[in-house]
């Protein structure tokens, strides 16, 4: 990872000092992994207060007593570092950024050191593969030449392990699934419904609600309430933000509307978490 410079770090202290005196004010500044600054509204600080962190995700109250919210994008687009990852450090969310390595480095996706940067600022990173490809359609020898590829190449761009994977198209087997087994610690899908009790929970299918253009705010309301009303689990799925034309394309201030259903009422979590609260292990280097 890069050393900041002397003028970074004079910087970051000054900012630190600004923060604290805006704090003792009554609100606060924040900084985007853009490393850009902007100061809160009373409104804004309140909300983020409010929305349950993932650093204050519960393990023991997952699908027991309070209902859990996952945020994931796809893909890896440019649009989702650029609009997406405002919206949700400024709501106080860690999300889950599913990356398709072959596309690294394409304008239109991220970059290598987007990713790295996602990695160092609160975001988690996990991978979609490395073409996108149908791993149904496909050899085992693919499958497996996909899965491992990605994985690397994440673990290199990001100095970490990398343990979550989304299969392309949300489509699976039995076959795709005990081979993603031997890599990964968890498999999001598409399938819709919310997660209702730890009965319905596979860590292997993952569903997720998938949000598109033409979403009204109402069916992600409903989605949510759902969860609420049996203390379930809810995984939104994200593509590109913006104002593209593209059907998977979601403004960011639609995205903001959205997220800022999430309330105190859920407690919101990575796949990290999610699996280490199902399977306890010990902490990967």
């Amino acid at each position: 990872m890069p050393k900041k410079s002397k003028v970074n770090e004079k910087l970051s202290v000054i900012l630190v000092i600004i923060g604290c005196a805006l704090l003792y004010a009554g609100v606060t500044a924040v900084q985007n992994s853009r490393n850009q600054y902007r100061v809160l509204t009373a409104e804004e600080y309140s909300h983020t207060i409010e929305t349950s962190r993932n650093g204050q995700f519960d393990t023991d109250a997952f699908m027991n007593t309070k209902p859990t919210v996952s945020v994931t994008f796809n893909d890896g687009w440019a649009s989702s570092y650029y609009y997406g990852v405002p919206v949700v450090e400024e709501l106080g969310i860690k999300a889950t950024h599913y990356i398709v390595t072959g596309k690294l480095d394409d304008p239109r996706y991220m970059s290598r050191e987007q990713v790295a940067d996602l990695a160092d600022n609160t975001q988690e990173i996990a991978s979609k593969s490395v073409t996108n490809i149908d791993l149904v359609e496909a050899t085992e020898d693919q499958i497996r030449q996909e899965l491992v590829v990605s994985q690397e190449t994440l673990q290199d761009v990001t100095g970490r392990y990398i343990s979550h994977f989304a299969s392309p198209f949300g489509k699976y087997d039995e076959r795709t699934v005990g081979i993603i087994n031997d890599y990964y610690k968890t498999n999001r899908i598409s399938d819709k419904g919310v997660i209702r009790t730890s009965e319905d929970l596979d860590l292997y299918a993952i569903n997720a609600f998938t949000v598109k253009s033409d979403t009204k705010l109402e069916e992600i309301e409903t989605y949510l309430n759902q969860a609420k009303a049996s203390n379930g689990w809810a995984v939104l799925m994200y593509h590109q933000i913006g104002d593209g034309e593209s059907q998977y394309s979601v403004s960011q201030s639609t995205l903001k509307k959205q997220l800022e259903l999430i309330d105190s009422r859920f407690q919101v979590a990575t796949m990290h978490q999610v699996s280490e609260a199902v399977n306890p292990a010990v902490e990967d280097n």
